[in-house]
């Protein structure tokens, strides 16, 4: 009987062997018919974290770079040096910086000069547009609406007030708010 055992053990390892040597030729034959795909995705795999971690060390430094450009203007305005390296690096910072000056010195023709700038934030272009009284979005056509009302409600002149907030639409960011005065104020009569 040991001789039967021995023999049955024998049988089990070869077999077991045998799988394993199976399988080893399978995966090779696996990798050799796809290899191209596989080596694709390992470098796709590799390539992607290297480009996103790439992207945000830029964008990163292009902030930093904007950042210490406009504290140097908001310390000495007259740092050409600086405005120059502020457009270059943020178009929407270095128009919040003219803009914010022009407003400081009245200046409109520099209002008008800023609003006709592409590449902006749109909100950005709506408040300068609202600010040299020229056509705006919807935001700052709401938002003109809605202080005409307020002051109407200042003054209590509460029907007014709900007039001018009728006007502003639903969907507007405003919208909530002044539904909310007219309900408030209609209450309170």
């Amino acid at each position: 009987m040991a001789i039967k055992d021995n023999v049955k053990e024998l049988k089990k390892v070869a077999d077991s062997e045998e799988q394993f040597l199976e399988s080893i030729i399978k995966s090779e034959f696996f990798v050799k018919k796809y290899k191209k795909p596989i080596i694709t995705v390992v470098i796709i795999a590799i390539l992607i974290p290297l480009a996103l971690a790439t992207s945000n060390f830029i964008k990163d430094r292009k902030f930093k770079a904007a950042n210490e450009a406009y504290a140097e203007l908001i310390t000495d305005p007259n740092n050409q040096k600086a405005k120059e390296k502020l457009k270059s690096s943020s178009k929407n910072l270095y128009t919040i910086y003219e803009f914010r000056t022009a407003l400081d010195t009245n200046d409109s023709a520099k209002l008008d000069q800023l609003s006709n700038l592409d590449g902006i934030d749109p909100v950005l272009k709506d408040l300068i547009n609202f600010s040299a009284k020229k056509d705006s979005g919807e935001i700052m056509d709401s938002y003109a609406v809605f202080m005409k009302g307020y002051g109407y409600l200042k003054d209590g002149k509460i029907e007014e007030a709900n007039q001018e907030f009728v006007k502003i639409a639903p969907n507007s960011p405003l919208g909530d708010i002044a539904r909310n005065l007219r309900h408030y104020n209609g209450a309170k009569q």
